[in-house]
């Protein structure tokens, strides 16, 4: 199940949280040019505490969601329909890949940010405006990659700690997951060639051909940890 909500609170916390930390998979400046946020705006982010900035960021989103209120209401009543009427021929072999099904999301559907997956909670970050992309299966893909993603960590943490595998070893693994299972499941994504990262897909050749045979997330975390990057750190 998928509750999809509007909260220029809640995304202000998320761009807080993102230009206060280190991203593992990328830079803040990157970030910036991603969502195309005000580069004025996050240049004092980066300047000033986080208290400093705090009501300014919170009045600059109350006005940007007070003009697009309209379109952003319009993207929520898009996705919770297309979810109510899709959701079982999407889910259905997430669910079968991780046994225990999914459990109930909610998605932020945000003005500025998009594809944010919470490691330890079932929330996620969708844009807005991702199903008037050119591609129209874009917001499909990224809402259910980064819910494999949320999944993963939150799985593998239930057993795992930072010492037995750091964080971003569990992120490269998860990353590599998550584009397996949707490669596998779905043949207009088959086209995809990789994650995007660099420092993921030097591992991706390996990685698919080594998990071929697997079906469930546990078979395929078994097979995947016997390659070197991951099982080097590792002790029990």
């Amino acid at each position: 199940m998928l509750e999809f909500f509007i909260s220029s609170e809640t995304e202000k916390y998320k761009l807080m949280d993102m230009f206060c930390m280190t991203d593992i998979g990328a830079p803040m400046e990157y970030r910036v040019n991603q969502y195309q946020f005000p580069l004025n705006l996050a240049d004092e982010m980066k300047e000033y505490p986080r208290t400093k900035w705090d009501k300014k960021l919170e009045d600059f989103l109350s006005a940007v969601y007070e003009k697009y209120q309209r379109d952003l209401k319009k993207s929520q009543f898009y996705y919770t329909k297309f979810w109510q009427k899709n959701f079982s021929r999407y889910f259905d072999p997430i669910n079968r890949f991780f046994v225990t099904p999914v459990p109930k999301y909610r998605v932020l559907v945000a003005h500025f940010l998009d594809a944010i997956s919470n490691w330890s909670e079932h929330n996620i970050v969708l844009n807005a405006y991702a199903y008037q992309t050119p591609n129209p299966m874009y917001h499909v893909y990224t809402l259910l990659y980064e819910i494999i993603l949320s999944q993963v960590f939150i799985r593998v943490r239930q057993t795992m700690s930072k010492e037995m595998l750091p964080d971003e070893k569990l992120w490269v693994f998860a990353e590599l997951t998550a584009f397996t299972v949707l490669k596998r499941n779905f043949s207009d994504y088959a086209k995809a060639s990789g994650t995007g990262y660099p420092q993921v897909d030097k591992f991706l050749p390996r990685f698919l051909e080594i998990t071929t045979d697997t079906k469930t997330f546990d078979e395929l975390k078994e097979q995947a940890f016997q390659i070197a990057y991951f099982k080097s750190q590792m002790f029990f």
